[in-house]
């Protein structure tokens, strides 16, 4: 069946619910009870006993002292010691007595709490004289008696005090003999209650050589012999094992109760008011009207079944007392309390001597009851210790925090725990309003009330199982419970659990000293991340920091990692809408710093930050920055504890890498070319710091490569198919290497090629299944390349497939081409095929006698023209063309040799793009020389080709000493390579 509420099955009593409840009720004193001036709870004999819950103790009590006074028991102890803490029940035990031996006792309550013998004999009872002593109340100066003449008084009269009077004007104690005459055969209950406050005034009370609390101790010693001495005569005396209640003295007062409990401890019977099983009992009957524990086993069960649930989840150990089925058992004994509350009250606060076990308890629940029957009892199964509403002022001051002289913890639980004030919730409520709870404050709580005593700790598990309610979210409870632990200011962590302290604790420190960080001083340290976050290698290209005004230049051998920072977005501190690239981005693609249109557009990726993580960036930038000035604050370290300083040095190194993964989540939005018209965009994915890496540029060219936009060395070799698809027409009038290498880079569509290896991969495979057919610059057809030796710089030419010849019949060879003398192969005529070019790619003197040397092979034997041609790039063009000059005016002192010079330059001067194509004499080109050079002195992203053409008149011979001078010319230039071209006649 449905577990039933609180509110179907206790009726709290009226006055409860109505908050009618005078502060006197909760302050139980037998002389007003005696005065006939105590409110009716205590001195309306059967609304008294209505409220009463027969503990053992009670009974006890009452059925010793009755049975000696009504002569049913002539064996019970004359002297009766009730010992206990404050408010541990002794004067409500006290106030039932006095009733008692009055007649105040009905039927129903004598048969609650009389045995049959006692009960029996009860209507026979004579008239009983009642004296009380009550420390409290009465004082030490000359003009009030002592307790001896107080007490003959009650119980003899005028007559009575006659016998003790020298000794009260005196002050000094009467003897056994005096004290048995005053009480005679009568039966006689004497009280003695709040001895240890009289004994401390009395003691500064001189008497002869000692002192009035001397002279005390002298007469309850002869008045436990005198009351052994009669037979219907009972001593109640009480006393307490708080010593710290008093404010001064306190030494010399436990010395004198030392001293009570030894004259009374030979004859005396010690009972305890209630015990631990009591208490539910005496408040529940005192709080409730009517408690229907019919469902108490369907409450129990699901309180286990929930217990069960939740410790399969938390992984966390639970206190043996509170396994599922043990807090089942104790549930029954508790009801309609939760087992730990009880704890709490009897074990917890009761220690404190400020906090008195039955009346503060009655206090703080009947407050409690209220508000829970007002905002929440509908819902509650029974009431745990997070009822306690630390939200209500009267609650959290003068029932807690004051009363047990703890009034600074208040400000703790306004910052962690309950605020009074809704406008200003308290961490824990922040934390509940994320997961629209409540189970975090309720964790606070029993958290927070525990910890009121003496500083106790509490570990996850008893926090938590004490917290669970059938029906809470046992996830939400733990995951709540873990962000209370990072974010409560006052919450600390030790080897022993969790507490509530009034220092700050590290994250309150943390929080205060990040509030002191300027928000510039956070955009600072992100700026010195960010210069570290990108950089460039040759496994990642060359990173062009955009924001400090870096240029990109048009670059075929690596590959640009453009990054934009914040500043550049200013206002919005980043990239708001990212559904197509910021125009900043698209202009850097597609041009030129100079102006000029860029060829190598897929050699561009472009990082821009993220506007949406910018804010967050700072505050962990923020708190990075306040946990690296507290950690290096001496006065501040010197007075952590070892365990506090190492969680400090611990945060501070969490801290530094998500410092760094915050920057690095900013700068995530990253865009790289689809095709020649579009950006495609990709956000990186470093949320977590296990995926934090030193160089983020390896972040960017791991997703480029799982989306297939990048080949390294590591990736699958690329389909020769899919390549030979791209180039199209390009293959079919054929294309160099370097020219499809100039073309993937061209192409937004293709793959970015970081690894040249892959290049020379795909271009033998090609070969290999027949998807291009590939010719050397000689002539010849490749069947196979050497991967190790073969240099992208070198004139190889990709053909349509089926370009090469047949191979020739007689020698298996390719066909080459046909004897201009017979129309037939060489093979077939004997007659080797003229050939008119040759080429070589070293250092321009040994391939001039490399092209030589194959001329000669060939059996050509004119020279037409000779063609040197070398290139570079930036500080080097200038040397280019120093060299070309150079051997210019070496070669034209040879009458047979007409020189002339061609420069491709495209440049940069003065923020403006600068293309030059020119040819022209040996002559013309030295007047230029000077100019030319200047340009480039001055030139940015230079790129440079010279080319040095020599004609040779029909009569040269290949075998004449041209050659020579042309090579002796050249070595003086130092370039070590160039392309050389001889053609012949």
């Amino acid at each position: 069946m449905p577990m039933s509420s609180l509110k179907s099955l206790v009726r709290p009593r009226k006055e409860v619910l109505e908050s009618t409840l005078d502060e006197s009720i909760f302050a139980a004193n037998l002389g007003t009870v005696l005065q006939g001036t105590a409110p009716p709870v205590y001195g309306d004999a059967g609304e008294f006993f209505s409220r009463t819950h027969p503990s053992s103790g009670l009974k006890a009590l009452l059925n010793l002292c009755l049975g000696r006074l009504v002569g049913a028991q002539p064996d019970a102890p004359p002297i009766i010691r009730i010992d206990t803490n404050l408010g541990g029940g002794k004067t409500h035990n006290l106030i039932a007595l006095s009733h008692a031996v009055q007649g105040g006792l009905d039927a129903a309550s004598a048969e609650r709490l009389l045995s049959p013998p006692v009960r029996q004999t009860l209507d026979q009872m004579p008239g009983v004289r009642l004296a009380a002593f009550v420390g409290t109340d009465h004082g030490v100066s000359e003009s009030e008696s002592t307790m001896w003449g107080l007490l003959a008084n009650q119980l003899g009269g005028a007559s009575g005090y006659a016998l003790v009077r020298p000794d009260d004007v005196g002050r000094t104690a009467p003897g056994t003999a005096t004290l048995a005459e005053l009480l005679g055969n009568e039966p006689n209950l004497i009280v003695v209650d709040e001895i240890a406050q009289y004994l401390q005034k009395a003691d500064g009370v001189a008497v002869g050589n000692g002192t009035l609390a001397d002279q005390t101790l002298t007469f309850l010693m002869a008045l436990c012999e005198a009351a052994a001495r009669v037979p219907r005569t009972v001593l109640v005396l009480t006393t307490t094992q708080d010593s710290s209640v008093f404010s001064s003295g306190t030494e010399k007062v436990v010395a004198l109760m030392t001293r009570v409990r030894e004259i009374t401890g030979r004859q005396a019977h010690l009972i305890q008011p209630s015990a631990e099983a009591d208490l539910p009992s005496i408040l529940s009957r005192r709080l409730f009207k009517h408690v229907d524990r019919s469902y108490i086993a369907d409450i129990a069960a699901s309180y286990a079944d929930a217990l069960t649930a939740a410790e399969q989840r938390w992984e966390s150990g639970l206190p043996a007392e509170l396994a599922p089925v043990r807090l089942a058992s104790r549930m029954h004994e508790t009801w309609p309390f939760h087992p730990e509350l009880i704890v709490l009250l009897d074990k917890r606060l009761s220690t404190n001597p400020y906090f008195q076990r039955t009346r503060g308890a009655l206090r703080l629940l009947a407050r409690t009851i209220q508000l829970l029957w007002k905002n929440g009892a509908a819902s509650a199964s029974a009431i745990h210790p997070h009822h306690l509403d630390l939200a209500d002022g009267v609650i959290i001051r003068p029932q807690l925090t004051q009363a047990l002289q703890q009034p600074q913890m208040e400000a703790v639980a306004r910052a962690d725990v309950a605020n009074e004030n809704e406008h200003e919730p308290s961490r824990a409520d922040l934390i509940d309003q994320r997961y629209d709870a409540s189970c975090i404050r309720h964790a606070a709580t029993t958290c927070f009330v525990h910890s009121l005593h003496l500083g106790a700790a509490m570990t996850q598990g008893h926090t938590l199982a004490t917290t669970l309610e059938p029906g809470t979210d046992a996830d939400i409870l733990l995951d709540g419970w873990t962000r209370l632990v990072r974010e409560a200011w006052y919450l600390h962590q030790d080897s022993e659990g969790f507490r509530f302290k009034t220092e700050p604790s590290l994250t309150k420190m943390v929080v205060d000293r990040t509030n002191e960080v300027r928000t510039s001083q956070a955009r600072s340290a992100a700026q010195e991340l960010l210069e570290n976050l990108f950089s460039s290698s040759s496994s990642t290209g060359n990173v062009r920091r955009m924001y400090l005004n870096e240029k990109a230049p048009d670059n075929l051998a690596h590959i640009n990692i453009c990054v934009f920072g914040w500043a550049q977005f200013k206002g919005e501190h980043g990239v708001v809408d990212y559904d197509s690239p910021p125009q900043v981005i698209l202009d850097h693609w597609r041009q030129l710093d100079s102006g000029g249109q860029r060829r190598y557009l897929n050699h561009m990726v472009f990082i821009a930050p993220n506007a949406q993580y910018y804010d967050r960036m700072l505050k962990v930038l923020q708190r990075r920055i306040a946990l690296d000035t507290l950690i290096q604050d001496g006065s501040v370290t010197e007075r952590l504890s070892p365990d506090v300083l190492g969680d400090l040095t611990d945060r501070c190194n969490k801290q530094q890498l998500e410092a760094r993964v915050a920057v690095a989540n900013v700068m995530n939005l990253c865009w790289y070319p689809a095709t020649n018209d579009r950006l495609e965009l990709v956000e990186l994915t470093v949320d977590s710091k296990a995926r934090a890496k030193r160089n983020q540029t390896e972040v960017i060219f791991e997703q480029l490569r799982e989306r297939g936009k990048l080949l390294t060395a590591d990736s699958s070799p690329m389909d020769p198919a899919r390549l030979r698809q791209m180039l199209g027409e390009r293959l079919s009038r054929s294309i160099t290497i370097r020219g499809v290498q100039e073309f993937m880079a061209s192409s937004g569509s293709s793959p970015m090629l970081l690894d040249s290896g892959q290049l020379r991969t795909v271009i033998q495979n090609g070969i290999r299944m027949d998807v291009w057919d590939c010719q050397q610059a000689n002539g010849g057809w490749v069947d196979k390349l050497d991967l190790d030796s073969f240099s992208l710089d070198e004139e190889y030419r990709l053909h349509a497939p089926g370009t090469k010849p047949e191979p020739c019949a007689p020698c298996d060879k390719p066909t080459p081409a046909a004897c201009p003398a017979c129309g037939e192969h060489s093979c077939v005529c004997s007659q080797p095929p003229p050939t008119s070019e040759f080429q070589s790619t070293r250092a321009p003197a040994e391939a001039i006698e490399d092209v030589v040397a194959q001329a000669q092979d060939a059996s050509a034997t004119r020279m037409e023209e000779l063609i040197l041609e070398w290139d570079a790039e930036q500080d080097a063009a200038l040397g280019c063309v120093a060299k070309a000059l150079h051997t210019l005016a070496q070669v034209r002192i040879h009458p047979n040799v007409d020189p002339s010079l061609s420069v491709d330059l495209d440049t940069e001067t003065e923020g403006k793009p600068f293309t030059l194509k020119m040819t022209c004499s040996a002559p013309q080109a030295q007047m230029m020389g000077d100019s030319l050079k200047a340009i480039l002195r001055q030139g940015e992203g230079t790129a440079c080709t010279t080319r040095i053409v020599l004609a040779f008149p029909a009569s040269t011979s290949v075998e004449g000493n041209e050659k020579r001078t042309i090579q002796d010319a050249v070595r003086g230039t130092m370039v070590s390579r160039s392309l050389t071209i001889l053609k012949t006649a």
